[in-house]
This record gives structure tokens, sequence and C-alpha cells, in this order.
């Protein structure tokens, strides 16, 4: 019925000081796109982008390649090749500890982005960089320096951590456009109409809140259109969690143009100057002087004497300066930064793994609706459970063998840890207000942070996802193996 996530074969080799700073990054990653490359090429390029993870490295070098097989053909799906990378880069980090016998929070702490540090593509960030405020909240929330492993003679327990970082909208993947259109009714309701669709994250209804944020009225009195190409203007594509970011934003230029025609007409009919007109949950009224005042309803009859009022806002994001050729330059203007912290138990005679809770720490820039971030949060969530202990689709002699619900597993309620949310807010450059993505980004750091739980637990390193039961205890047999 649907795409499926990109499998990737990946490669890493990276280099350090025995301090623990680190000095280089060579990594290969192979994408299999099935028979037809469809956005594979896109994918792969945002993988490669982020194939270091959130650290600073000065020499790096990655090569991604998007391959055509006879297997699935393989599409858009959450998180669009980040979850697949993030995952390599962030075991790689826990193996590195391992090596150099340091804490992974400190070999983290120790190397990773900060206001004006520079990426893997030589890109040198802004202030919005909250990335060690997230890692210090979850590994605080989880008791990381007072973890204790044991559980029985049979189960072990574990800890585990992951960076993160997700480059917001298109950025490389293609021109970053999106436009609104707001009317204003006779009534004093003002109707958002966005091309952007609703696929359950909640940012149209954000939009209304940002709208009416922006103008100075009641949410109430703020109302969406539906989605139709007959009177809505062209906003781009629903993907890249953009909706909010940049549609967001073209709603928010918009509502700046209403605003200014508002007060406009409210200063001739108050017989005032514009600059001493200002908006009040729907009241416009003269600063110094409250008792001259009108309401929106009131306004909005006379401004709308001869019809409805429209106005249109659009947003244009900044033309990345990136060399997708060479990988240098800035592939993305604001950056979601990430921290997850979980705590798993592994039952030694089944190979069993239950994770028992998770904390996750996302700067989101600013929380349009704290609700509606935690909620992507814990969505995300539980597909990366998914994907780093039990889905898995199994092909044979290019046929699928396991093509419905009774033997693709996936999550459900009972197979959930204890999700808690942490908002972290750094605003960023172009969303709404300094809003950030926070769509797709959850779902790229839990699966890394879980198997490392399980090596902090059993001392067995999961590097092929997911790790069920089987692996485990095929390492369990064999002591020192990696699976």
């Amino acid at each position: 019925m649907h795409s499926k996530r990109h499998r990737f074969v990946m490669f890493y080799k990276t280099g350090a000081k025995k301090d623990g700073t680190l000095t280089a990054s060579e990594a290969s990653l192979y994408s299999d796109t099935g028979a037809y490359a469809t956005i594979g090429p896109l994918v792969i390029t945002r993988a490669t982008v982020h194939a270091t993870g959130p650290y600073i490295i000065p020499n790096v070098k990655t090569d991604g390649y998007c391959i055509c097989t006879n297997n699935t053909i393989a599409g858009s799906f959450r998180g669009f090749g980040e979850p697949q990378s993030l995952f390599a880069a962030e075991s790689q980090i826990d193996e590195l500890a391992s090596e150099l016998g340091l804490d992974p929070l400190e070999l983290r702490m120790r190397n990773i982005l900060r206001p004006a540090s520079a990426t893997a593509t030589s890109q040198q960030l802004d202030a919005s960089v909250g990335l060690e405020e997230c890692l210090r909240k979850v590994t605080a929330a989880v008791g990381w320096k007072n973890k204790s492993h044991e559980v029985s003679a049979n189960k072990k327990r574990g800890f585990g951590l992951a960076a993160i970082y997700h480059g917001n909208s298109l950025g490389p993947e293609g021109l970053d456009r999106s436009r609104a259109r707001l009317t204003l009714d006779r009534d004093g309701v003002v109707t958002v109409r966005l091309g952007l669709t609703e696929y359950g994250t909640g940012a149209r209804s954000g939009i209304t809140q940002i709208v009416a944020e922006t103008i100075g009225i009641e949410a109430s009195s703020v109302r969406l259109g539906a989605v139709d190409t007959l009177t809505c203007p062209d906003s781009g594509g629903t993907f890249a969690s953009r909706t909010l970011v940049l549609g967001g934003r073209a709603a928010q230029r918009a509502a700046e143009l209403l605003r200014t025609k508002m007060i406009e007409a409210a200063a001739e009919q108050l017989q005032s100057s514009s600059d001493e007109i200002e908006i009040h949950r729907g009241v416009l009224s003269v600063r110094c002087d409250p008792n001259r005042s009108m309401t929106l309803k009131a306004l909005s009859a006379k401004l709308c004497e001869h019809g409805e009022l429209t106005v249109d806002g659009e947003y244009t994001a900044e033309a990345c300066d990136f060399d997708s050729e060479k990988g240098y330059g800035t592939p993305y203007h604001q950056y979601t930064f990430g921290a997850i912290a979980t705590e798993v138990e592994v039952d030694l005679k089944l190979g069993y793994v239950t994770p028992i809770r998770l904390i996750a720490a996302y700067d989101v820039g600013k929380a349009i609706n704290p609700h509606l971030v935690e909620g992507q949060i814990e969505g995300a969530t539980s597909q990366a459970v998914g994907l780093a202990l039990m889905e898995e689709i199994v092909h044979s002699k290019g046929h699928v063998m396991n093509p419905n619900l009774s033997d693709y597993y996936i999550p459900t309620s009972l197979d959930m840890p204890e999700v808690t949310p942490i908002i972290v807010e750094y605003a960023g450059s172009i969303g709404p207000f300094g809003a950030k993505s926070i769509g797709e980004p959850p779902i790229d750091g839990p699966a890394a942070a879980l198997t490392n739980a399980i090596f902090n637990a059993i001392q067995i390193r999961i590097r092929d996802l997911p790790a069920t039961p089987e692996k485990i205890l095929l390492a369990l047999k064999n002591p020192g193996r990696s699976v």
C-alpha cells in the first residue's frame, strides 16, 4: 500500500585522540531503492549530509550510493534517510567510547555541536543550537550517573544515549517556497487557506494560532479553509516537516499584511495615527486613550462593505549555498537538535528486550502548541521502537514473505516504554516565532539509544536492525560477536 523505508548498509571509520576528541570520519552509505530510483537520490543526500551525527569533526569523507535492486520499491518515509545514517553514527560513537574507556555521555559532551560550531559540511552554526541542554536534561531525568544494571540472574538492565540533528525543510532537495491566503469576512472571522494537507501532525491547527497571535485576535476568530486547489494558493508539498515552518511563515506574513490594513482602517475610524493603534484580543484601540476603541466585528463590517478582504503572504527560504557533489557549504538554514536516553531490560534466556522508559528532549525553536509537540515526539518514538526492535520486511527470491500484519509486527501499547517528552527552545531563523520542524526528527535517534542500551546491559552490539530475540540469543551463544 505504500513505499517502504530505504534499507541501508553502512561502513564507518572514525578517528579520535586518546582524550576522546574526534579528529576524522570516513563513511560509505549504500541505499537500496528498489527497482526505481524515485526519490532515492534525495534520501541518500540527506542521509549523507547527516552521516557524522551532530559532532565537530574537522576531517570528513562521506560517500552515498543509491542502488537499484529487485527488492520492494522504497520511497518517502518518516525521517527520510536520517534514521538509518544516525543509527550508524550514534552506534559508532558508543563503540568508540567503549574502545577509549570513556563514558558515552562524556564523549558526546566533548564533541557535540554548539553555537558557532562548524558542521561536517563546514557550515558555521548560529546561536540556535540547544543540543547540550537536551543531553543534560535527558541524562538527569534517566539518572545516568546512578544507573544500575543487575535485575536478576536472568535479566539485565541497560542504559543508552543518542544525539541527533535534523536539517529543517527541503534544503538542497528543492526550492522552498510557500504561500498562504487570509480572508476577513464581515463578522470578523479570518479564514486561512493553505495548500498543505493535514495528516496527523496538527501543524495546520498550529497555523491558526500563529495567525491569531500575529494579528492580535482570539484563536476562535480564525478558521482553517479546506485544502482546495480552486481557493488555496500553491503552498508547495506536504513533506519534509515543512507545514508549520514554511506554511506557518507564509501565514504569518499574510497576517502581518492583514494586521496593517486593519490598523490603517481603525486609525481612520478612530481619528488617530496608525502608530497609536494597538490590537488586543480582537479590540482595536488608541494606545493612550483606551476609551477610543472598536471591536474587530465593527471594523470588519466597515472594511468588507464591498466584499470580503483577502491578502496573500509568501515566504521563500534563501537558497542554500551547498555543493552537493563535494558536500560542502550550508545544506540547511536551521536544525532541530535532540537527545534520547533510554533504559531497557534484556531477558538472557529468551533474548527479549523490554524498553522500560525513554526520555526524549528536542530543541524545537519555539513550541507553537506544546501538546502537539509532545504528541509528535510520542508518535515518532513508537515508530522508532518498531524500527529498533521488531519491524522487518523479509524478501526471498523477489517476494515479500510477510505481507500482512499477522507476520509484520508493529508495536502495541504493551510494547511501548514510558515516554517522557521534554521541550527545549532555541529560536531558529526560518520558522514563525523561531519554530523548528518536529514531525520527523523524533524518529531519528531512539533506535541507536535502544541498541546502545542493549550493549550497556549485555555487552552485545546490534548493528543490524531490528534487534530481535533471535539475534540476541545467537550473540549470547557467541560472546564478543556483533549482529
